[in-house]
Order: C-alpha cells, then sequence, then structure tokens
C-alpha cells in the first residue's frame, strides 16, 4: 500500500507509528500542553481594598492609631508612637504588596490534577495522535475526550465552557494563543515530553 515514499511535515514521532514507517531523527522537540482559559481571582473589586488583611487585623490597626491618638505625655508614649510608626511603615509596604498581587496575578483554572479523574470534557485536535495517547498514556476515560477541527473550534468550546481545557502540542498551542492573545486563554503545566517531529521515510 505504499503510495509515497516520503512525508514532511509536522509528523509526530509515536511509537505506534514506528509500525508502518520509519522516521529521521527529531528535527525539533514537542510536548503536550493544555490550554485553558483564565479568571481573575477577584470577581468583586468594590470591597477588594479590605482583602488584603483579615478583619482581626483591621481591628488591631483601628485600636492602635485610637491609642496613640491621645497626647503624648512621658518618654514611655514617645518611644511607643516610634514603634508604632515602624510598624506602620511595614503594615503599609506588606497591604501594597498584596494588594499588588491581588490585582496582577490570574488564578488558572482547571487544575489538570483534580479534573482528570472527575468528568470533565478536554478537547484534542482531530486526525492527530492525541486520542489514542490521551487514552492510553495519560489514562484519560474516551468519554472524557473530544475532537475539534479548528483553532476557532477550540475558543468556541472553551468559552462556552464545552470543555475545561484544549490539549496541543507546544507548536500549535503557542499559535492558537497568538491567534487569541488577550482573549482570555493561557497554556498550564505540566508539559508531556512526545517523540518530537520528524521526516517519515
Amino acid at each position: 500500500m505504499k503510495e509515497f515514499d516520503a512525508v514532511v511535515g509536522d509528523v509526530a514521532i509515536v511509537a505506534n507509528r514506528y509500525e508502518y514507517a520509519e522516521f529521521t531523527l527529531p528535527y525539533t522537540q514537542s510536548g503536550l500542553v493544555m490550554i485553558v482559559p483564565v479568571r481573575s481571582k477577584t470577581s468583586n473589586r468594590a470591597w477588594l481594598f479590605l482583602k488584603p488583611f483579615t478583619m482581626s487585623m483591621w481591628l488591631l490597626i483601628v485600636l492602635v492609631n485610637i491609642y496613640n491618638g491621645d497626647k503624648l505625655h512621658s518618654n514611655l508614649s514617645r518611644m511607643t508612637m516610634l514603634v508604632w510608626l515602624f510598624v506602620a511603615l511595614v503594615i503599609t509596604q506588606t497591604y501594597t504588596a498584596n494588594l499588588a498581587s491581588m490585582l496582577t496575578v490570574q488564578q488558572l483554572e482547571p487544575d489538570i490534577g483534580s479534573l482528570q479523574s472527575s468528568k470533565a470534557m478536554f478537547g484534542y485536535c482531530r486526525g492527530s495522535y492525541l486520542q489514542r495517547y490521551l487514552v492510553k498514556v495519560l489514562k484519560y476515560h474516551p468519554n472524557q475526550i473530544r475532537k475539534f477541527d479548528t483553532q476557532d473550534e477550540y475558543a468556541q468550546a472553551l468559552r462556552t465552557k464545552q470543555v475545561v481545557g484544549v490539549f496541543l502540542e507546544i507548536s500549535l498551542a503557542k499559535l492558537f494563543l497568538a491567534k487569541h492573545c488577550n482573549k482570555g486563554f493561557t497554556m498550564i503545566p505540566p508539559t508531556y515530553k512526545v517523540g518530537g517531529f520528524g521526516f517519515v521515510s
């Protein structure tokens, strides 16, 4: 059934394909990653300024300010004020750092480890070796994986939550993220190593 003498392209080197053809050495390394939607950690930003500290910390700050609001009558009260000024500096810096972190850090969703044993649906690229790899190697149930044809289909499925993540090779994942940059998707670890791309002879 030899129709071609060689194949040039992004052909992944996987074990079962050796039964039908021979491969050159990999011309590039490859890996399998998951693309997921990104969700902000902070859904209610109106009260975000209260989040860096607990309620007990806020009460302590108010009480210390009330205590130090009295007139400085003695050396002890002046010494207490100096200590409080230093503590206030530390508290201010801690508050600023925590608030900045809450405003910028994104929470990745979902977590691969917790979802692998659940009934969550995952996507993959039609016509690739990924279906077999996900079932045989990564031990996903066949009912948990769904095939898609195009990048737009991946994006739509992720937006509408038909799937919680899409498995792609790293090179295709980078192309997907470049096309859909700033649209709420990201690539998360771990990276599953595969044989890389090679020419077929």
